[in-house]
């Protein structure tokens, strides 16, 4: 793959302000959720992975496009991102452990760490 600095950075900052990791311990993925579709496919057309279309019921608001890719691929895309990686990268740090754990329970454990990392609110645990 032939990536250049500036587009790791620039991906990185996106994925830091609207991208997520989530795991529910058996199925590991990462997605990025915005209301323009451009800079979704420029990260498809990098990592590959795949965009999804969510029409909202009201015609008040914006389209919605998802990027999403998992498991291995997901994990690799963290390691291209890591070193620009700011408010996410302790949770990038787990989700690549996740990807690399076989042990179901382990897995499991792990997918609950990041689970409680993802919580918002008075619960919610620095980045």
């Amino acid at each position: 793959m032939d990536l250049e600095e500036k587009d790791l950075a620039y991906i990185a900052g996106f994925f830091d302000g609207e991208g997520c990791i989530y795991s529910n311990g058996g199925c590991f993925k990462i997605g990025i959720y915005n209301t323009v579709r451009a800079p979704l496919d420029f990260v498809e057309r990098l990592f590959g992975g795949n965009i999804y279309e969510q029409v909202p019921k009201n015609i008040r608001h914006s389209t919605i496009y998802r990027w999403i890719i998992s498991g291995e691929s997901a994990a690799g895309v963290l390691q291209y991102l890591m070193p620009y990686l700011i408010i996410k990268k302790k949770r990038a740090i787990l989700g690549i452990k996740i990807a690399n754990t076989s042990n179901k329970q382990e897995r499991f454990s792990l997918a609950l760490e990041l689970k409680r990392m993802n919580c918002r609110g008075r619960t919610a645990i620095a980045w």
